[in-house]
Order: C-alpha cells, then structure tokens, then sequence
C-alpha cells in the first residue's frame, strides 16, 4: 500500500522473486483496497467518489524475476518487490536490501559523531 501511495498511478507492475510472487498474490487485492480508501477519505480529488471507481490495477511481472540472494550472493535480493509505471519510467524500490540501504545512510552522522569524537561541534550552551 506504501508503493501504491507513492506513485499513485492507475496501472502498477510488481517485480519480485520467485519464491514471493504468492506472498504478493495473496495481499495484492487488500492493499489495493485499502489504497482506494485511503484516497476517497484523504485526497480532495476523490471525495465524494466510491472506492471502487479508482482505478488500481496491480499486475505482477511473471516473466522476469528478481535474482534473489540464493542464486546469486553479490547481486541478489533478500525479498521485497520493485513497483513500476508508465513503461518502466516510474520505479519505486521497495526492496529489503534498499530498505536496508536507506537506514544505514540515515544512521551516517551518528556513526560518525561515535567514531570521530574530536569533529563534535561544541555545545552553545
């Protein structure tokens, strides 16, 4: 529901690994729903509109897998999915390993400030 939010388009394409492809299957229509709701309650452009009457079509891409860790140690993915849109144009990662990436760049500066102690800047108090 995140991705769908994020990129707020009419047709997504989920990219996954295999082994997750019926994880996705089996949450895809409530994501869907809640996203619809989401928008009817919370977007002024859709109230007074149905849920239904969003369009939300969710497609998994059943041709082309994500290389997961398994296969492939140095360029594999732990799990999660990629979200595209207009003909690839649009990609919104929702990988672990992104996941993962992002939390690491925002711990950076207080990796740094326990590391370097002598660049703390002094207190002004």
């Amino acid at each position: 529901m995140q991705g769908l939010i994020k990129m707020m388009e009419a047709q997504i394409y989920i990219r996954c690994r295999q082994a997750d492809v019926k994880l996705i299957e089996s949450v895809e229509a409530s994501a869907a729903k809640r996203y619809r709701e989401l928008l009817v309650s919370q977007v002024k452009r859709f109230q007074g509109m149905r849920a239904d009457e969003i369009p939300c079509t969710i497609i998994i891409d059943k041709k082309q897998y994500i290389e997961s860790v398994e296969n492939n140690e140095l360029t594999g993915c732990i799990g999660g999915f990629k979200m595209f849109a207009k003909k690839g144009r649009i990609v919104c990662s929702q990988t672990i390993d992104d996941r993962i990436e992002l939390c690491f760049q925002a711990a950076i500066p207080a990796i740094r400030h326990m590391l370097f102690p002598s660049m703390r800047r002094p207190d002004k108090n």
